[in-house]
């Protein structure tokens, strides 16, 4: 019930849509299709945009050089004491020196954010983003004598989906007689409104495939960074031979630097780390449809490690001569050379460690020991060893003497040398009572 409610929503929305296009076309005759997206998008969100729902606020910059930053911190109290409500928990981020962003639970609370009048009264600006808006894809097979009007006409979404905003055909480069001419191709870029790109678009009852668009890696010739070119140009020169602070077209070095990672080629070369880092940022931006400080995140910067750096410095002719004895400098100057010298050290020898349980050799031990066999799975044998035959003798002497000793009174120095021969001959002792010899009768 719940989907074909929100079926029924997105399809009064495309009947709206298509009648403000008839509108539009009775009106103007011909659309604009050189504008850029973000000009074109619906300035609101409505109740079939898919979450979150972000709001961009930049404060107004009188000169773009002037440097204005926003905290995110001080403006995340800021809309608290004017009461700004459904701002999720970790809805507050900064995406550049001058932009924040705002992350709003519903549709209705993003609308209320960017018609806030004491938000604007603070000097702030609210626009949704074009990436929350809108979403491109590339469409082939459309006849390159087509005019844009024609393919407005023609081309159509399946139900369910945003209304085409945008038509922008690829051209080709192609070189002729010395000169360069840009031929119209099959292909062409749309511009879809909401974030859900179609997996085909129909045109003439042909259904025509939908590829994700990937955002072009773009750098400037004039300071070369990434993200606009040389007529946009906003900052200090930078040659991308030397890196110095001058344009390259006038720099005259035999041997290129590179100015991101000091390698030997030019910075606005495809062979540089950071341009492979640029281009999957583009298009990470394309397929996660995020915006560029986010997917830069994702990205970051390689740092050049020591062993790099030695390869990239260039070899010198000559070799290096010893360096001068410093002369003796007195206590209030300060020295300016360092003569600390790196000595490698081996590595220390460890003593060798004893050796710790063996299983097998332990395994062996055992395997020594023969158990006698026992039946029946007892331990104890009912027929134990007969004594040997010297262990019979000694007790058979020493019943003798007891016997001897209990039956017949011999004398006192008699019976203690016997039990001392007994006890020297480590023989023992019986359980005997000592008696005392009675006088002989005469």
């Amino acid at each position: 019930a719940i989907e074909s409610q929100i079926l029924q929503k997105r399809k009064r929305a495309l009947n709206d849509a298509s009648k403000d296009k008839h509108d539009d076309d009775s009106t103007s005759g011909k659309r604009d299709r050189t504008t850029a997206p973000s000009l074109i998008a619906r300035s609101k969100y409505s109740n079939t945009d898919v979450a979150p729902q972000i709001v961009f606020a930049s404060l107004v910059e009188s000169d773009p050089k002037s440097g204005t930053s926003i905290h995110p911190v001080k403006f995340g109290q800021m809309l608290m004491r004017l009461k700004v409500k459904n701002i999720t928990q970790d809805g507050i981020k900064r995406i550049g020196r001058n932009r924040i962003s705002v992350k709003f639970k519903g549709p209705e609370d993003a609308n209320a954010f960017l018609n806030n009048a004491d938000v604007k009264s603070k000097g702030y600006i609210t626009v949704i983003p074009t990436f929350n808006m809108t979403r491109m894809g590339v469409v082939k097979g459309v006849p390159a004598d087509w005019t844009d009007l024609e393919c407005f006409d023609d081309l159509s979404t399946p139900v369910g989906f945003g209304k085409i905003l945008k038509i922008r055909r690829m051209n080709r480069k192609v070189q002729s007689e010395g000169k360069t001419e840009w031929v119209p191709t099959s292909t062409v870029v749309l511009t879809f409104d909401g974030r859900i790109l179609p997996e085909r678009v129909f045109c003439c009852h042909n259904a025509l495939p939908v590829e994700l668009y990937h955002f072009p890696t773009v750098q400037c010739y004039g300071c070369c960074k990434y993200g606009h070119t040389k007529t946009q140009c906003r900052s200090k020169p930078r040659c991308y031979l030397c890196g110095a602070e001058h344009f390259g077209d006038s720099c005259t070095v035999d041997e290129p630097k590179c100015l991101y990672c000091d390698g030997r080629h030019n910075a606005n070369s495809q062979q540089c780390p950071e341009y492979s880092r640029q281009r999957n940022i583009k298009i990470c931006m394309s397929e996660k449809n995020i915006s560029y400080s986010e997917a830069a995140k994702l990205f970051p910067a390689a740092k050049k490690s020591f062993a790099d750096v030695l390869a990239s410095a260039p070899s010198t002719s000559h070799p290096l001569q010893p360096s001068p004895t410093p002369h003796p400098m007195h206590s209030h100057q300060a020295s300016t050379t360092s003569y600390r010298k790196t000595v490698f050290l081996r590595p220390k020898t460890h003593a060798p460690l004893a050796p710790g349980y063996d299983q097998r050799a332990h395994q062996d031990l055992i395997n020594s020991y023969s158990f006698p066999p026992s039946p029946n799975g007892r331990a104890l044998l009912e027929n134990p060893t007969p004594p040997s035959e010297k262990t019979s003798t000694i007790e058979q002497i020493v019943m003798l003497l007891t016997t001897l000793l209990s039956n017949y009174s011999l004398p006192d120095h008699v019976a203690t040398n016997l039990l001392k021969a007994i006890q020297t001959h480590h023989i023992p002792s019986p359980a005997v009572e000592r008696q005392e010899c009675s006088p002989k009768k005469t």
